[in-house]
């Protein structure tokens, strides 16, 4: 840039975008021409290059020297200027919308663990009463003992029926017995 006749930045960093340096704005050689300019700081920094001395200051203040605010403006490409504002705010609520995932998330695992929770109390309950909550091999052998049981009830039903037709029988032969003296 020290015998630049045309000025073109193509970095990153645009002078044009000065307010968004984070750290220290780039530097361009200062064009011999320009040198006791009013607009040049006092102070710029010099330093030896190839055994000549040469003035370096912030690229911007070159550009702006040369530019109005009218001019810089039309050049402005104001969908990406505010591109990186965009990509901020996109990951911002990303992040929001992330948080939120993860406390819906966390608010299901309770209420899963209060559903198990009060199921496994339910089933506790229901295994004391003797309801439900039994595995199928529990259930199997509870359904063979009730029939087992059944059976043994039908037996004794009917033990006890011939019993009483045995009684009956006995109780008609003794009256017949008395009936026939």
């Amino acid at each position: 840039s020290g015998s630049a006749k045309l000025l073109r930045f193509d970095g990153s960093v645009r002078p044009w975008l000065r307010d968004r340096f984070l750290n220290a704005a780039p530097v361009c050689a200062l064009p011999t021409s320009l040198y006791g300019a009013p607009w040049v700081p006092p102070v710029s920094t010099r330093i030896k290059v190839f055994c000549e001395w040469a003035a370096f200051l912030n690229c911007s203040a070159l550009w702006w020297s040369f530019m109005t605010e009218d001019m810089s403006c039309a050049l402005k490409d104001f969908e990406a200027e505010w591109q990186e504002d965009e990509d901020m705010w996109s990951s911002r609520k990303k992040d929001h919308d992330w948080s939120l995932d993860m406390e819906n998330m966390k608010a299901m695992d309770d209420v899963d663990a209060n559903v198990r929770r009060e199921m496994a109390l339910l089933d506790e309950q229901d295994r004391a009463m003797g309801v439900r909550g039994l595995s199928k091999s529990e259930r199997e052998e509870q359904r063979k003992l009730e029939l087992k049981k059944r059976q043994e009830e039908a037996k004794e039903q009917k033990r006890k029926e011939k019993m009483i037709k045995e009684r009956e029988l006995e109780l008609e032969k003794e009256e017949q017995r008395r009936i026939d003296q």
